[in-house]
């Protein structure tokens, strides 16, 4: 994988993407990791991750996601207000950027109407 980035950058691809859920946020300490050692510009790329997925054992979470008030899940998965302010918060404190350039949801929601039906695009 880290062979892989310089040419990848070199050839003009300057977008990478992961989740918060990959491997508990490995993928972002190791795109973070990456980033660093080749010391690419920052400024020169555009990091984009994902949220919405609880940060937890998913076995687990798949049993208990029917409940998730029950299971203390509320704030920690979907689209809420806080879990979209932590997302945006830690993402960026696991790669050690300082931003990331785009967040976006992990998981669909059908019934969420924002009032705009091109916003399901």
């Amino acid at each position: 994988m880290m062979r892989l980035r310089p040419r990848r950058y070199e050839h003009g691809i300057a977008t990478f993407d992961t989740a918060d859920i990959y491997s508990f946020g490995l993928a972002e300490k190791f795109l973070g990791n990456a980033i660093r050692r080749l010391d690419l510009p920052r400024e020169e790329l555009v990091i984009m991750t994902k949220i919405g997925l609880p940060m937890d054992d998913l076995d687990a979470v798949k049993k208990r996601y029917t409940e998730p008030e029950r299971y203390g899940l509320v704030n920690r998965r979907g689209l809420c207000r806080k879990h979209i302010f932590d997302g945006v918060r830690e993402a960026p404190a696991r790669m050690q950027l300082d931003y990331i350039n785009v967040c976006r949801s992990q998981v669909r929601y059908h019934y969420a109407h924002l009032g705009n039906d091109a916003c399901l695009a």
